[in-house]
């Protein structure tokens, strides 16, 4: 595998940068273009525009009363104009986006 590519084991990218991820779905190793979230460190109120996203990608902190983003790895789905969180265990290599041409 190119040099370029880093295990997610090794090291994550910082909070919400977009990355090249490789990640496996359906048994197939797949390339898109993800981000990661560390723990509470997006509010998800501020984050998500869509009832249903914010439902299944926010968790509830009591202590600070604050929705946060759910911590893990999230791929967009531009056919559906949106993101996706996976499985953590499914994504396995980042690398920063290469300039455009």
């Amino acid at each position: 595998m190119n040099s370029n590519w880093i295990k997610t084991i090794d090291r994550l990218p910082n909070n919400d940068k977009r990355v090249l991820i490789v990640y496996m779905y359906l048994g197939y190793r797949q390339i898109s273009i993800g981000f990661y979230v560390p723990p509470k460190t997006l509010n998800a109120e501020d984050y998500f525009d869509d009832d249903i996203a914010f439902s299944e990608c926010s968790e509830f902190d009591e202590k600070n009363d604050k929705y946060w983003v759910k911590e893990g790895w999230f791929v967009e789905i531009p056919e559906f104009e949106g993101t996706v969180l996976l499985d953590r265990k499914d994504i396995t290599h980042w690398q920063i986006l290469p300039e455009l041409p």
